[in-house]
């Protein structure tokens, strides 16, 4: 039985020649997982939990970058009725029927769920490989946050305050309160930055985390005086954009842009990182304007020298363009990350800020 470790976590999956437990979810009884690689070797396939193995040639055989899922095979699988709806419910999302492949008369809803509602039915597979990832690779932006890195070598004490929406407060990391209580009982994506920085470097982080969940762009910039400016701080992390799917983009990107400009007003040396959201479900009417965001916080980038973009969007949409379904790596089957995108989120802004 193997169990969360934060090293192996935040290990990219584009780096080296090892990918570690890279999720996938089998549809249907015979159905097959895409990896992002094409293994050498296999080193082991669990249950999400990493609590249970499963065994090469009797619960699945590999055929090039797919996995397959034997006729005896132990490995949970899900059923069109685990992931679609015939009724709205609380939070079920409707389903744009042009993008769903899968669609069957009646079933116009995504189904939604929090803990292990859709993670226990994934896998998580960790292999060696010698191939190359042909999508974006996050770029190391330290010279953004020359300050941010003086502390860290200096072994400064570093206050940093995270703002955003439930994506930011770790809904759906299985470790998080709410939304996770499951193993492997991943961190939350900026708890996982803090521990990595102060096992790294020595230093102590004041992580103070006041995002919220279900928050717009809108509600953020209406309550950001009171969150955030609160009290002082070197570092803020602003992650909004998954809910502001009817914003018109020139709109999204003004309210951020307050937001940096009334956060630099009261500190003077601090730094931004401003994180491009991952994408909701593609078959969802969930998806709207948010992988138009990106280019307004890149525009914010290129005109502010104390800020930069930790762009999950463009990592995101390549895994799913490599072949992944949305099913392998999501919380909620709507939009919130499983732990395989939990970790992207704090590798990308690890990679912005330290390189």
């Amino acid at each position: 039985m193997e169990t969360y470790d934060l090293t192996k976590f935040l290990t990219p999956f584009w780096q080296g020649n090892t990918v570690y437990y890279e999720t996938g979810m089998f549809y249907l009884e015979d159905g097959e997982i895409t990896l992002l690689f094409t293994p050498d070797k296999v080193l082991s396939v669990t249950d999400y939990g990493l609590q249970k193995t499963y065994v090469l040639g009797k619960d699945y055989i590999v055929n090039g970058n797919k996995l397959i899922r034997t006729k005896n095979s132990s490995i949970p699988f899900a059923t069109h009725d685990d992931l679609y709806a015939t009724a709205p419910g609380k939070y079920n999302i409707g389903v744009e029927r042009s993008r769903c492949p899968n669609y069957k008369e009646g079933y116009d809803y995504l189904a939604y769920g929090e803990q292990d509602t859709f993670t226990k039915f994934q896998i998580a597979v960790t292999y060696t490989h010698s191939g190359k990832f042909n999508g974006y690779i996050p770029e190391g932006k330290s010279d953004r946050f020359k300050g941010f890195n003086r502390k860290l070598a200096d072994k400064n004490r570093i206050k940093m305050v995270v703002y955003g929406d439930s994506i930011a407060t770790g809904c759906n990391a299985s470790g998080s309160d709410p939304g996770g209580h499951v193993p492997p009982y991943c961190d939350i994506y900026p708890v996982m930055i803090q521990k990595h920085l102060e096992r790294t470097h020595g230093v102590t982080i004041d992580n103070r985390n006041v995002a919220v969940g279900g928050w717009s762009t809108k509600t953020g910039i209406d309550n950001f005086d009171e969150r955030v400016l609160a009290e002082p701080s070197d570092l803020m992390i602003l992650a909004f954009g998954m809910n502001d799917l009817r914003t018109p983009p020139s709109e999204y990107k003004a309210m951020i842009e307050d937001m940096v400009l009334r956060y630099r007003k009261n500190n003077p040396t601090a730094e931004v990182v401003l994180v491009a959201t991952m994408i909701p479900n593609p078959e969802s009417t969930w998806l709207l304007n948010q992988p138009l965001f990106l280019n307004e916080l890149l525009d914010l980038e290129s005109r502010y020298d104390f800020l930069s973009v930790a762009n999950v969007t463009t990592t995101h949409e390549d895994i799913l363009k490599a072949g992944k379904r949305y099913r392998d790596i999501t919380g909620n089957n709507i939009n919130h990350p499983n732990d395989f995108i939990v970790r992207l989120y704090a590798q990308t802004v690890l990679k912005t800020l330290i390189g």
